[in-house]
């Protein structure tokens, strides 16, 4: 739709500068943790902004990035290295951003697995140590009750001596 009304270079730059915008978008909702690597974004609000940017700045625009009769074949040839370094260095930010999040997933894992860890050697500690109460006790109960069954059966010999 956006061809129709703004012709093919104008759908050209939309797609552009949406994927740009929106891959900026991105980037800023990763770093401030708004959002995880592994959740997707809609790409029609940043192509819609794409179109809006075209439509009032579209000619401004197309004599930075699109070559016309007048730009030298060495002009564009600049122009395509740096298209091509600009993806590149993107593609190398995302790569390094990705085994970022990787490392930092690995440790996030590592730090709940210390957590889990701790709880369970901190759990078994008191049921060791409420055991040890309760053995405790029981002793305790066990000479009681050992006692109070020498007092019944000396208190039975001095019955049946009578």
């Amino acid at each position: 739709m956006v061809g129709s009304f703004l012709g093919w270079k104008g759908a050209l730059l939309t797609i552009m500068l949406g994927a740009f915008i929106g891959s900026v978008a991105g980037l800023v909702l990763i770093v401030i943790r708004k959002h995880k690597m592994d959740r997707v974004i809609p790409f029609g609000p940043f192509l819609a902004l794409g179109a809006l940017m075209t439509t009032f700045y579209g000619p401004d625009i197309f004599h930075g990035i699109l070559p016309d009769s007048r730009m030298t074949g060495h002009a564009f040839s600049i122009v395509i290295f740096g298209t091509l370094i600009f993806v590149l260095g993107g593609a190398l930010l995302w790569g390094m951003m990705r085994q970022y999040h990787q490392r930092l997933g690995v440790q996030k894992e590592n730090q709940e697995k210390t957590t889990e860890t701790a709880f369970i050697i901190n759990a078994f500690h008191e049921l060791q140590s409420s055991l040890k109460e309760k053995e405790k006790e029981l002793e305790r109960l066990k000479a009681l009750a050992e006692q109070r069954a020498e007092n019944v059966e000396s208190y039975n010999e001095n019955t049946c001596n009578v």
